[in-house]
């Protein structure tokens, strides 16, 4: 009775069950359904640690606390520590790396292309030259100026050893740690490289301090 429904029924064989192909491809689509959504879970799931990953890092290098590389010039920098007289600082600041130094070509001179081609020669040590502007100064018939606010002393330094007879002037108004070079009529080269000084030193002020003796003529 049995092998006679089984021929009676396409379904049956020798009372074993056969798929059929609609059965095969709703088996199919369905394995294949729950493999694509494994995938798009683990790319949501890739995507959402990455997306974290960079708010973080974004958070930790606006706060301060992660610095890219050539990062630290022209940004707004913390309240510096107290410095005396610090329109010509009696101390000494650490030599920088080029690359980590920003810097504003100003040309003083009224000699077109000069700032193009100073920021040039800055470049081809390394500097970051971010402008080149003309300007006025009162030492445009000097060498030039190197000038920066309470946080750019050790970056002041750093370009004014490249700069042979440049001289350093104080802007309390520059907020970050970029410098500028006012560039003067008597400038000719950059520092020659066998010559260049790379250890900390005090800064070569317009406007040095009185000495005692000086006072004591007074």
């Amino acid at each position: 009775m049995s092998s006679r429904d089984d021929r009676d029924n396409a379904t049956r064989w020798h009372g074993q069950r056969i798929v059929g192909e609609r059965e095969l491809d709703f088996h199919s689509d369905a394995q294949a359904l729950r493999r694509r959504r494994r995938r798009q879970n683990l790319i949501f799931a890739l995507v959402a640690l990455l997306v974290s990953g960079v708010l973080v890092f974004a958070v930790l290098v606006f706060s301060g606390r992660v610095q890219l590389p050539g990062q630290g010039t022209g940004s707004l920098m913390t309240q510096p520590e107290e410095i005396e007289n610090p329109q010509c600082p009696q101390q000494e600041f650490s030599y920088l790396e080029p690359e980590g130094v920003q810097v504003r070509v100003l040309n003083a001179t009224g000699v077109s292309g000069l700032g193009g081609q100073t920021a040039e020669l800055l470049e081809s040590r390394g500097f970051v030259v971010s402008s080149v502007t003309s300007a006025v100064s009162d030492y445009s018939e000097e060498v030039g100026v190197v000038v920066s606010g309470p946080h750019g002393y050790a970056q002041a330094l750093s370009l004014q050893r490249h700069l042979p007879g440049a001289l350093y002037v104080y802007n309390e108004n520059m907020v970050d740690d970029e410098v500028d070079f006012e560039v003067g009529t008597k400038f000719a080269e950059l520092t020659k490289q066998r010559h260049l000084e790379t250890t900390a030193g005090m800064l070569q002020c317009a406007n040095p301090p009185a000495t005692d003796e000086a006072l004591d003529d007074q």
